[in-house]
């Protein structure tokens, strides 16, 4: 680990910083789809460092390192998409079903990061016992972000001219 610690492979601290590392990838192949929103571009930039610094709390276990970490994750970030996920909203129809990931490339790959967003907020909760200093504007962070994702797959697949893929109950 980061604060000299040496742990084995399937430690749940190697597991989280490598679902964090996903989640970090899958956002960077969000941004290299063109014609991105440059307020979209910022927010996943801007998720990209917040991954990071996740990682970073998880590995490392020095105070003085942890607060360096979250000086640097603001708490209006979470603000931010939150405001975000309601100017998108705006221009989408109503939600009345469940849907499907899926529809353009550009929402397919919003919904993998979604998925690879609710996973890291899963690991986190279950570190949480662990780690004392990881906390809840880690994890709502992580939740206002996958809800984001799954608004910006929306808008994608609205921008391709294709309808969500609605969930065939059947």
């Amino acid at each position: 680990m980061a604060d000299g610690r040496v742990v084995k492979k399937d430690n749940c601290l190697v597991e989280d910083i490598g679902t964090l590392d996903e989640l970090n990838s899958s956002l960077g192949h969000l941004l290299a789809i063109e014609n991105i929103d440059k307020k979209d571009c910022e927010i996943l930039l801007r998720a990209q460092n917040n991954c990071f610094f996740f990682g970073a709390v998880v590995a490392q276990a020095r105070p003085e390192i942890l607060n360096k970490i979250r000086a640097n994750f603001a708490d209006g970030d979470t603000t931010n998409l939150e405001q975000r996920i309601d100017e998108l909203t705006q221009n989408l129809p109503e939600l009345k079903n469940f849907i499907l990931p899926g529809g353009s490339e550009a929402a397919a790959r919003a919904h993998v990061a979604r998925t690879n967003c609710r996973r890291a907020e899963r690991r986190l909760v279950n570190l949480k016992t662990e780690i004392k200093s990881l906390d809840q504007q880690m994890r709502s962070y992580l939740n206002r972000l996958s809800d984001y994702l799954f608004t910006l797959a929306r808008v994608f697949n609205k921008q391709a001219g294709l309808n969500d893929v609605i969930w065939n109950k059947g």
